[in-house]
């Protein structure tokens, strides 16, 4: 008994528990600030307006932005493409989702200069920028295999600089070795499919 009566043991048994409680308490405040052991699932908002899913997140505990656009034709504008977690997956309540969503339009695109190019060469440069549709439409020209200019599908001439949609349907004008004035009948349109190679 006289141990416990020790001024310097009754400091330091009360330094301990004061120590264990601090511990206790820090521990039960992190798990409850971290949410630990809790956790909701991303709905299926695949195709989904940004406006309708509002509701359905807010019942999650979860918050969104949108991080991106992108452009596909054939689906809703300013419906939800993905997510980022991806759908599925397990958060914590209260995790900002990052949301893609299809674009209202299509994204503009700088036409590069692509005159006196090889006709692979242009090929390979326009689709690099972004444009999805290019084919090549062979015209009467004295050099074979040179690019003497672009249009797009309904004939219109296109310079460097022009910014169009990049689902435009590109022409490559490619030179024929020929000076002869080929007529609309006989121009040759060839879909750009990659050459066989024999080595």
């Amino acid at each position: 008994m006289r141990f416990f009566s020790n001024t310097y043991v009754k400091h330091g048994l009360l330094t301990i528990a004061a120590l264990l409680f601090i511990i206790f308490f820090l521990t039960k405040g992190l798990d409850n600030y971290t949410r630990h052991g809790q956790q909701v699932e991303i709905p299926d908002v695949k195709g989904w307006q940004v406006r309708e899913i509002e509701e359905i997140f807010k019942q999650k505990k979860l918050h969104y932005i949108i991080a991106d656009s992108l452009f596909i034709k054939d689906n809703i504008p300013g419906s939800v493409l993905k997510t980022v977690p991806p759908i599925g997956t397990n958060v914590k309540p209260g995790r900002t989702i990052a949301l893609i969503i299809n674009s209202y339009n299509d994204v503009l695109l700088s036409v590069p200069t692509v005159q006196d190019m090889s006709r692979r060469q242009a090929q390979s440069l326009l689709q690099s920028v972004g444009y999805k549709y290019v084919q090549t439409k062979i015209v009467s020209g004295p050099y074979k295999d040179l690019v003497i200019g672009l249009e797009n599908e309904r004939g219109d001439k296109l310079n460097p600089g022009d910014c169009i949609a990049a689902n435009t349907h590109l022409f490559i004008l490619v030179s024929s070795g020929t000076k002869e004035i080929l007529s609309l009948d006989t121009t040759v349109v060839v879909d750009n499919e990659p050459e066989e190679s024999w080595y």
